[in-house]
């Protein structure tokens, strides 16, 4: 049968207010239907009206306009249609909440052009997709749920269901999917605005002069597009991204550059936290970042470097720096995911800064800066970076093995200020440069450290060694050094806790620790040169041990107190603490130094420590025998040494040898008990003439040995007389031993 055609047109005006017009020819051997069309002035508005009761949304304005060619084509039972050369404009578009007159999206205009669309081939052509100037607003509600997504996802699901209810005709090519390529998008001047209101103050995120330009964008299998996106994050910071994109598989190959991102923008999520404030800093980032999706297992790569600069950090309580940071910069990182790896080149932190203080109630601003705060309520809901930070964790497949070459530190520097003791004890750190080398997660690694600094621009520190990053307690290796610690400026502390300001004095330590498999070996060998205790101090708080003697005790002839004290023990023992273990042994060392100070002496010219404490005389006498005189020079020969000690002498007689020796009676002679109590001073027996005339007697006697002692310590050994006390005479009732006496006692000057 001959073909036959007619031509048609129509026209006319919609409910809408738009104007609509179809013409063309139609044949009906075969079937076929072509022409073009055009619709212009189509109101959105008024559309809307017909649905407004199904939608939570309100469109207030915007017009629509089409214009295009079309064919139909119906054969042996197939419909076929084309659309060709196809224009679709939007302009003024605007949707807000129903009842609200805040403009959630406004579209100023919007234009895909050149369309080609077969619906048997199932392809969609587009030439190019052009947007100027929009505009979207949108928050986190309180109860977690994204504005935008609760007004319109919903709706449109209520939608699908509807059609879901009505029967459909089968796809007419079930077996492919619509391809649609776009060759052009270009977005200019685009902006955003999103708030997280789950937060007591809501936080806030402006997206302005967004600027999106894709080539070939296509869905297609194994498509890729060219795509370059360029936006700004609150007027400062900006975001830069190009690269290839696909969406079959989904795949990203970007460079990406984040320059200047303002921390003070994530100050809200710090509110709910701890209570610092973000006064300053900028996160700033350079790298490639790889996406490939995969059935569950997605793959994600970055490779590049990361900046914080300029932190400022505040107390929030008490406003002032507490933590300030000029740059920390990680370079060359390699982020994957499948498998999970993080490693960096380097990690470099210049010139960060602390202040760490103490009030006057002991609280600490570390501590209390940092302590959790009060939350508002979120009605259990996540916050957006909650929500973020919960998709990318969902990424990660077991743990994270982590190495990082080199990690340095340069120019650190922190107060401390410790108010709760009075006067308020200041000192300043300063590390010049810290490396640790060989930082990783490997069970066996072992990473080298070194630390040089200063306290107080005088004492220097040197920290060096080995050490197990995953497990510090499964092997460490540490020397420590410091020199030349002035001792005067902490003298707040001696005064409260030991009883005794500080004139003067210089520490210095040098520990060594080896830690391995939880067994601790250590050596602390601590040297204080030119210790002079000041003024004591009544203190509650001050111990009662003997400090002043044993600190005399202790310094040697150069004014320096040398002490060594190890540590072992295993770090599993519950009982075990290194800090304890050196206190306790310091705490004996100056007990043992008060209760008994002889006895710290370990031997001076063949003579130990307990037997210098006594000077033997023969019974009667009070001259110097050889031994003593030996005796005495080594007394002399250690008060030398001991400059800060001063010696006291106690003469002796003894009732029954010297008084025997004295009166001519026999030493095994007792005379009979006195009757005397006011002269029977020690309970003696005796008369109470007699007894007043021996004890006359012997006390001479004991004087008389004192002061041979004293003489002989002054004139031949050459101590200073003001180093010498006398003490009272001792009358003694022994019936042992073959010597009299004169007993030695030291104290500190």
């Amino acid at each position: 049968m001959k073909e036959r055609q007619g031509v048609y047109k129509f026209a006319g005006v919609g409910s809408s207010g738009g104007q609509y017009q179809l013409e063309g020819q139609v044949s009906v051997n075969p079937v076929r239907v072509q022409g073009s069309y055009s619709a212009t002035g189509i109101n959105l508005g008024q559309i809307w009206q017909h649905i407004k009761d199904q939608v939570s949304f309100q469109i207030t304005d915007g017009t629509l306009g089409a214009f295009g060619n079309y064919s139909l084509e119906f054969t042996d039972g197939t419909l076929n249609a084309k659309l060709q050369n196809g224009d679709f404009e939007l302009k003024d578009f605007q949707l807000t909440e129903k009842g609200d007159a805040t403009v959630l999206i406004s579209v100023p205009s919007l234009a895909v052009k050149g369309v080609d669309a077969d619906l048997k081939s199932k392809e969609i052509m587009i030439d190019q997709v052009n947007s100027a100037d929009a505009r979207i607003l949108s928050w986190l509600t309180p109860d977690g749920t994204f504005k935008l997504q609760s007004l319109l996802l919903p709706d449109l699901q209520k939608l699908s269901d509807n059609e879901k209810s009505e029967p459909r005709e089968p796809d007419a090519f079930p077996s492919r999917p619509w391809y649609i390529t776009v060759k052009k998008v270009a977005l200019t001047g685009w902006g955003a605005s999103i708030e997280d209101r789950t937060l007591p103050n809501p936080a806030q995120f402006t997206f302005s002069d967004i600027t999106l330009t894709i080539d070939k964008l296509s869905n297609k299998k194994n498509a890729q597009a060219e795509a370059t996106l360029a936006l700004r994050i609150n007027q400062a910071g900006t975001v830069r991204m190009n690269g290839a994109t696909g969406i079959d598989p989904l795949m990203a190959d970007l460079s990406v550059a984040l320059d200047k991102i303002a921390l003070k923008s994530f100050q809200a999520y710090l509110d709910t936290a701890v209570n610092a404030q973000i006064d300053s800093g900028t996160i700033s980032s350079k790298g490639r970042i790889l996406y490939q999706g995969k059935a569950g297992t997605p793959q994600i790569r970055f490779k590049g470097e990361l900046s914080l600069d300029g932190l400022g950090l505040n107390d929030r309580l008490k406003p002032q720096d507490f933590v300030t940071l000029e740059q920390l910069k990680t370079s060359g990182i390699e982020l994957d995911l499948l498998p999970n790896r993080l490693q960096s080149a380097e990690v470099l932190i210049n010139k960060p800064y602390a202040r760490v203080t103490i009030d006057q109630n002991g609280t600490v601003n570390v501590v209390q800066t940092f302590s959790p705060v009060k939350k508002g309520d979120q009605n259990g809901k996540e916050n957006l970076l909650q929500r973020l930070a919960g998709i990318l964790i969902a990424q990660f497949k077991g743990p994270m093995p982590l190495k990082v070459d080199l990690a340095q530190l340069n120019n650190f520097s922190a107060d401390f200020v410790d108010g709760s003791i009075a006067p308020n004890y200041t000192t300043r750190l300063d590390i010049s440069k810290g490396t640790v080398k060989g930082l990783s997660s490997e069970p066996s690694a072992q990473a080298d450290f070194k630390i040089d600094g200063t306290i107080d621009q005088s004492a220097t520190i040197q920290i060096a060694g080995q050490m197990n990053p995953l497990n510090v307690l499964q092997y460490t290796q540490v020397d420590f050094a410091l020199n030349d610690f002035d001792l005067k400026p902490v003298s707040p502390y001696s005064g409260k806790y030991v009883g005794y300001k500080i004139d003067q004095g210089k520490l210095q330590l040098k520990l060594t620790y080896l830690v391995d498999k939880d067994t601790i070996d250590g050596k602390n060998r601590i040297v204080i040169d030119q210790l002079t205790l000041g003024e004591k101090v009544d203190s509650p708080n001050a111990t009662n041990l003997p400090v002043a003697l044993g600190v005399a005790l202790l310094k040697g002839a150069d004014g320096r107190i040398t002490l060594e004290v190890p540590v072992a023990g295993s770090i599993k023992n519950p009982q075990f603490n290194i800090g304890n273990a050196i206190k306790d042994s310091l705490t004996k060392t100056i007990h043992d130094a008060g209760s008994s100070p002889f006895s710290t002496i370990s031997e001076v010219d063949g003579f130990k420590g307990e037997e210098l404490r006594f000077v033997e005389f023969e019974s009667g006498l009070s001259e110097l025998n050889p031994r003593s005189i030996k005796k005495l020079n080594a007394v002399a020969k250690f008060l030398k040494e001991k400059t800060a000690l001063q010696l006291g002498i106690q003469g002796a007689a003894d009732r029954q040898r010297d008084w025997a020796r004295i009166s001519g009676k026999q030493t095994n002679e007792v005379r009979p008990p006195s009757t005397d109590k006011t002269l029977n001073k020690d309970g003696m027996a005796g008369s109470a003439e007699e007894q007043v005339i021996d004890d006359k007697q012997l006390e001479q006697l004991a004087r008389m040995r004192a002061n041979q002692v004293k003489a002989y310590l002054t004139q031949q050994g050459k101590v200073s007389a003001k180093r010498i006390q006398l003490k009272p005479a001792k009358i003694t009732d022994s019936t042992k031993g073959d010597f009299g006496l004169a007993e030695l006692s030291l104290s500190a000057q």
